[in-house]
């Protein structure tokens, strides 16, 4: 009797410290999915701060762009009323061939101006979307 009295005390402290450790499991469980939200959550922001930053960057980027090709356009322009201000043939085409040359060479160094900030817009928005490491 007094073998089946301590069986069946171990069993009951058994089952209710089984109890016991799921509870805190549970607990413990419910504290990590709610860090884990946390944390997504943070991450989702600041990837959406990254973005935005980087679509104002993209809107300047595309600003200056305009703003040099509509100086290209105007200095193309003074350029061509200078060609017909000339005086004499060698003017002229010195002139012409001027103009052609510095609309080629802007038209390439604008395009690679807008190439290179859009490169440095992609970069700066993945390292502002980038997780920080607690290392």
């Amino acid at each position: 009797m007094g073998l089946l009295l301590l069986v069946l005390s171990f069993c009951t402290g058994w089952v209710v410290n089984g109890w016991r450790l799921d509870s805190k499991l549970e607990g413990w469980k419910k504290e990590q999915a709610e860090e884990a939200r946390q944390a997504e959550t943070k991450l989702n922001q600041t990837i959406q701060e990254a973005n935005n930053h980087a679509i104002e960057r993209e809107k300047t980027i595309r600003a200056d762009a305009d703003n040099a090709r509509g100086a290209v356009n105007r200095l193309r322009q003074q350029l061509a009323s200078y060609t017909a201000q000339g005086a004499g043939a060698a003017s002229i085409q010195r002139t012409g061939t001027v103009a052609e040359l510095f609309a080629d060479c802007a038209g390439k160094y604008r395009d690679m101006a807008e190439t290179a900030d859009r490169l440095d817009n992609d970069r700066r928005k993945l390292r502002d979307g980038w997780p920080e490491s607690g290392i």
